[in-house]
């Protein structure tokens, strides 16, 4: 059963004492907002599994499972960065650049066209985000690095992508 099966369920038992007009447009904007978490998490709610909603959560905290790795994972990564490199905060990427075709550094373009080179790029999305703007990297990404970010589901805990230094894309599997 999905969490938005679940959710249709249980909005039934809701709203019983309202007139059958009122109560319906209520039950259909509760099932309206439910659909926030699905944008929120990056998977739609109708495919999230509400059997193992227990390990979804996407905020630290209480999560026996996943979230002291996520931690360890992005001290590493950005160790390089926080050591010496230079951080700029709210420009508008409007794509990634990988290493190759004539470009010897990864970049970002930023809004307005311009393009900046870096030793290493590291970029965090949403999931959701991700399998919406895939052509956001430049060159293209390869068939199956696209395969595996559309077959990422949230909740899956299955792999992680990883934009080496040398403009390498590596796609870890976790279990």
């Amino acid at each position: 059963m999905s969490l938005f099966d679940y959710f249709q369920e249980q909005v039934q038992k809701l709203f019983l004492d309202l007139p059958g007009d009122e109560a319906r447009r209520k039950r259909e904007l509760l099932l309206y907002i439910t659909e926030f978490w699905g944008a929120y998490v990056g998977w739609p709610i109708q495919k999230q599994s509400l059997k193992f909603f227990w390990l979804e959560e996407c905020i630290e905290g209480e999560n026996p499972f996943v979230a002291g790795t996520y931690s360890k994972i992005l001290e590493r990564v950005a160790r390089a960065a926080m050591e010496g490199a230079e951080i700029r905060y709210e420009s508008v990427v409007s794509q990634i650049c990988r290493k190759g075709d004539g470009r010897e550094k990864p970049g970002i373009g930023v809004k307005g066209g311009q393009v900046e080179e870096f030793d290493q790029v590291v970029v965090t999305t949403p999931l959701g985000w991700l399998k919406r703007n895939k052509s956001a990297f430049v060159p293209g990404l390869t068939k199956e690095v696209e395969k595996a970010i559309d077959s990422i589901g949230y909740g899956c805990l299955d792999k992680v992508s990883f934009l080496s230094p040398n403009g390498e894309i590596s796609v870890l599997e976790v279990y």
